[in-house]
């Protein structure tokens, strides 16, 4: 499968990506979102269970991280953290409706998975209206769900995998988030498995399943 690398067009798109190109225009497109401190190369290793026909785009964030690597927001900000996240999720909704531009697509459906912060980050902009994901995976992360008394802006499918043993985000915390999601009448699988803060085995074959089941 071909991968662009594109670090030529960041500044008409934004941030910088990696690309998997699919059967045409139209195809789904998967948006995949790194954690904290990471690079656009590091969700790449989900790429192999997602379906062969869709494009694929892995962006980079914009923050350079004081650990290395690159982050949405910077995680020692004080102050509430919603409106970062905010800001954020409207960067990355920029970035994909330029890239979707640059690359002339225009997916029938569009899904997002991210890992930690970038699944803080897919499901907050997602529930709130701010990116529009017809389905999102939550991987090793936590929803947000609208502050109280908020209606959700969408109601996508959503796949969560969070491992047992996670010393970063509690597993408690993956749970009552999809108990939450499940009282709202969402669609959620969830799938816990006995890793630290990573997605194994297990995780990722399932999550190539769900993938493969949004298929048109």
């Amino acid at each position: 499968m071909r991968v662009e690398s594109a670090q030529d067009e960041e500044l008409r798109v934004g941030l910088k990506f990696s690309y998997r190109p699919g059967a045409d225009r139209s195809s789904p497109l998967l948006v995949m979102v790194h954690g904290r401190a990471g690079d656009r190369s590091v969700m790449w290793a989900f790429e192999r269970v997602v379906p062969s026909d869709w494009h694929v785009v892995s962006f980079q964030a914009f923050e350079s991280d004081p650990i290395g690597g690159w982050s949405w927001w910077h995680m020692t900000e004080n102050g509430a953290r919603r409106p970062v996240i905010h800001s954020a999720a409207r960067r990355l909704a920029q970035a994909i409706r330029a890239f979707c531009q640059v690359r002339d697509v225009a997916p029938s459906k569009m899904f997002g998975i991210g890992f930690s912060q970038g699944g803080v980050l897919v499901s907050t902009g997602t529930f709130e209206g701010i990116l529009e994901f017809d389905a999102i995976g939550v991987l090793a992360g936590f929803v947000v769900l609208p502050q109280e008394g908020g209606a959700l802006q969408r109601t996508p499918r959503v796949f969560v995998a969070h491992g047992s043993e996670d010393d970063i985000i509690p597993v408690d915390r993956a749970r009552s988030g999809v108990e939450a999601l499940e009282s709202l009448g969402l669609i959620v699988e969830y799938v816990e498995e006995p890793v630290r803060h990573k997605i194994g085995i297990q995780g990722t074959r399932a999550l190539g399943r769900w993938l493969a089941g949004l298929s048109p």
